[in-house]
């Protein structure tokens, strides 16, 4: 068995898109967590570098897509007006 180390990997989320990419490149993973996988077998370095290549184009695709939901979101125009509702004050 081989254990590969995976930087950025913060969520349940990664794992899904991490196992879902070995799957694609039918590399056999025994078990895969945060920031790790565990293969069934060492890599080939044909199979090394198609890994790598996925997994870069995997974290450019997450940077593509915050950024595209941070640029998303609605600003109040100038014309819009918010209020604080005030708490209740307790009575002496």
């Amino acid at each position: 068995m081989e254990k590969i180390r995976i930087k950025h990997m913060v969520c349940p989320r990664c794992i899904l898109a991490v196992e879902n990419t070995l799957a694609q490149l039918q590399l056999p993973a025994e078990k895969v967590v945060l920031g790790e996988v565990l293969l069934q077998r060492p890599l080939r370095p044909e199979e090394e570098a198609q890994l790598e290549s996925a997994l870069q184009r995997l974290a450019s695709s997450a940077l593509k897509t915050r950024r595209q939901s941070k640029s998303s979101v609605s600003r109040p125009s100038s014309g819009t007006s918010y209020s604080r509702k005030k708490s209740p004050q307790a009575s002496t």
